[in-house]
């Protein structure tokens, strides 16, 4: 099953970032309203149903979100991101949006999440991916429109790890494209 996620582009994100059995529900991030009066993006909630749903709606929560992070001022990006990712993760991020800010860059498109395997250990999971991210670029953040010769591939390998904080919530630890290709 497909989770089709914002606008994103693993590389961009990868880069922005510093890091180097599929479920049968389908889950889209969905907008609200944030405190700057721009569109936020839904956390998703600690209590779903089983812990590997919850795995992978704030895996596929996360896109969206890290996408939007590069477009906000960095202290709203690190609030914003700090509901999805941990604190390192965060850490690493704000340091790859100032670098993507000062090159007038953010993400074009969207990527669509196929999640295929999720090990829960306690407050640790590993998640395996086979990502489409051939309808994502990179776009100029002045003009919004892809740059030449910056659209991802279809289907990339992505291993992510997320850790469950003291609120309940997963965030991601690491994440990493695996440089090989895959099926759904």
């Amino acid at each position: 099953m497909a989770w089709r996620t914002g606008s994103a582009l693993l590389a961009l994100v990868v880069a922005v970032s510093g890091c180097t059995a599929s479920q049968g529900v389908s889950r889209t991030a969905t907008p609200v309203a944030s405190p700057s009066g721009k569109p936020a993006l839904d956390v998703p909630s600690p209590r779903t149903t089983s812990e590997e749903e919850a795995v992978i709606a704030a895996y596929t929560a996360y896109w969206p979100a890290s996408n939007r992070a590069v477009t906000l001022p960095l202290e709203e990006a690190r609030q914003l991101l700090s509901q999805y990712e941990t604190d390192d993760q965060v850490k690493g991020a704000i340091a790859g949006i100032k670098r993507y800010q000062a090159m007038h860059r953010e993400g074009w498109g969207e990527v669509v999440v196929h999640v295929q395997k999720v090990t829960v250990k306690g407050d640790k999971a590993t998640l395996r991916d086979c990502m489409d991210a051939s309808g994502s670029g990179e776009a100029d953040s002045r003009t919004q429109k892809l740059i030449p010769g910056t659209l991802s591939s279809p289907y990339l390998a992505v291993e992510a790890v997320l850790h469950r904080g003291a609120d309940g919530r997963w965030r991601l630890a690491q994440k990493k494209a695996l440089g090989t290709k895959c099926t759904r």
